[in-house]
């Protein structure tokens, strides 16, 4: 990779924080080192999903398994442990791959969970 070769890539671990407002959360599953990135503002909490998720119906069935996913298993787990604090924390969901609108909180709905859109203020 240029970058790497230029020597110009900084190499962290899976938990790395920046700050107390930018940090790598491990979700393992899609992809061998699949992160999502966690942000805070002002008291507001987000977090970008990545891979995570590719699709809105993977919030109401968690354990629905994208056809990449490396580890199916663990992919799953993952999103259930993922869907679960999100609902329990409130902070700000970005997806990657849901169709508009992409942002949202994660809310509980029985056995499943939505993603609720956001409304900025």
């Amino acid at each position: 990779m240029p970058i790497v070769e230029a020597g110009r890539a900084v190499l962290v671990d899976m938990d790395y924080e920046l700050d107390g407002e930018v940090w790598l959360e491990p979700t393992p599953g899609h992809t061998p080192g699949h992160v999502a990135i966690g942000l805070r503002s002002r008291g507001v909490g987000a977090v970008f999903s990545g891979d995570l998720m590719h699709w809105p119906m993977q919030c109401i069935y968690p354990d629905w398994s994208f056809r990449y996913d490396t580890d199916p298993d663990q992919a799953r787990r993952t999103r259930w442990a993922f869907l679960e604090a999100c609902s329990d924390n409130g902070r700000i969901v970005i997806t990657s791959h849901f169709p508009l609108p992409s942002v949202g909180t994660i809310s509980r709905r029985q056995s499943s969970f939505w993603l609720e859109d956001h409304q900025p203020p």
